[in-house]
């Protein structure tokens, strides 16, 4: 009945309306952009996913290939140069990187604490090409944000910005070195483009939305994800002996049917009693 179109750079947004020519022209303006963007030499070219495999995994592979890159840029270059270049630019990238990430995951944790007030069924609709969540950090605020949907039956729906993309890189993205070099970097960047999808799968999924994306028909999935269900059911349950210690308990719900697909939460929490206050 209602509904607003923000982005998370806080440069769009249409508030709460019930105008869809409002909304639509919203939408049509969104970008996908990072808030933080890394500044400094392309050379060695080093990725968020590279970054924290060099800084936080120690990955020696991830290291000697951003080293060589660094070298092949710069033949003149002594080797303990290009190494602390390397080291430097892992460190700027991770930093850049963890900073966009955390602002994103707040401002989707800020969106759902807004609706929570919202009378009637509330849905989320995430629009993104995605971002990695590798950090113990964003695996958590991740974590929270799953808590807090279903705790509040705010339903997450999510659709790739990104369409259907391919893994392999291009030739802006190919870099200088050696044949090692290259596959590793392939690889590197495979991994990533699977990790940024997987934040919103697992929001999707967790709060019994969907997830739509490897579509280049993004107005289709406009209308999937924003449409009623055929059939809505209000299942209740009464489960005895469950501690109520604040866990999450998983629910599988099936249909005896052929042909129909069914969308349900995963679980529920058993939420902690409140403490009463001493007077």
């Amino acid at each position: 009945d209602m509904a607003a179109v923000v982005s998370i750079s806080g440069r769009i947004n249409s508030g709460m309306t019930r105008d869809h020519g409002k909304l639509q022209e919203a939408i049509a303006n969104l970008q996908p952009q990072n808030l933080y963007r890394a500044a400094g030499a392309e050379c060695p070219a080093i990725d968020y996913y590279q970054a924290d495999l060099i800084e936080n995994k120690r990955s020696s592979p991830a290291f000697e290939a951003a080293v060589e890159e660094a070298l092949s840029c710069a033949p003149n270059l002594r080797r303990d140069m290009a190494e602390r270049i390397a080291e430097s630019t892992a460190m700027q990238v991770l930093a850049i990187g963890d900073q966009d990430i955390r602002v994103t995951l707040g401002s989707i944790r800020e969106f759902l604490s807004r609706m929570i007030a919202l009378p009637g069924q509330r849905t989320l609709i995430l629009v993104s090409p995605g971002f990695p969540t590798v950090t113990r950090e964003a695996l958590s605020a991740e974590s929270q944000i799953m808590d807090l949907a279903t705790q509040s039956n705010v339903t997450i729906n999510a659709l790739d910005a990104r369409g259907l993309y391919t893994t392999e890189l291009d030739a802006s993205e190919r870099s200088k070195g050696s044949g090692r070099t290259m596959q590793l970097k392939s690889e590197y960047h495979r991994s990533s483009m699977g990790l940024a999808e997987n934040v919103m799968a697992e929001l999707a999924d967790a709060t019994g939305g969907t997830y739509f994306h490897n579509n280049n028909d993004l107005q289709a999935g406009f209308n999937h994800l924003v449409a009623e269900p055929e059939y809505l059911y209000l299942l209740y349950l009464s489960p005895k002996n469950v501690k109520l210690d604040g866990t999450f308990h998983r629910l599988k719900i099936k249909v005896d049917q052929d042909g129909v697909k069914l969308q349900a939460r995963r679980g529920y929490f058993a939420a902690k009693p409140a403490k009463k206050k001493k007077r």
